[in-house]
């Protein structure tokens, strides 16, 4: 069918038409709700607002270029993926779980004790141990 338009001639004059929105419906979203609004590609992916103050972003990458991203979930953030890689450091407020190993290349401090160098008593006696192997 082809896309279709809406124009608006500048002052009256059809020869001055300015086209101010396009459109093709064969790609068009399909089953949005009455107040629901979408930004649309026609690849196919797109950003939604819904009821219930909901935001539906699908798409195959998503680049973010900002100076800073502030975030603010009052009920949490989940992360579905099978791998998540951080460039920087990384500080974490609160406590830290892993269901998994934790693998770390160059050591760790727990607590002020260094986990290359660490070293104790064995069994009781004076002797100090050597270090982790």
């Amino acid at each position: 069918m082809g896309s279709e338009a809406i124009t608006l001639a500048l002052n009256g004059n059809r020869s001055n038409l300015v086209v101010i929105c396009a459109e093709d419906k064969t790609v068009r979203l399909k089953d949005l709700k009455p107040g629901d609004s979408a930004l649309y590609h026609l690849e196919g992916h797109f950003f939604k607002l819904t009821k219930g103050k909901t935001g539906e972003l699908i798409a195959d990458t998503l680049n973010i270029s900002v100076k800073q991203v502030n975030i603010t979930a009052t009920d949490g953030v989940d992360i579905t993926a099978p791998d998540v890689s951080i460039s920087g450091n990384l500080t974490i407020g609160g406590n830290c779980e892993a269901a998994g190993r934790v693998i770390g290349q160059e050591g760790g401090t727990f607590k002020g004790i260094e986990s290359e160098t660490h070293r104790h008593k064995e069994n009781g006696r004076d002797n100090l141990s050597d270090g982790p192997q």
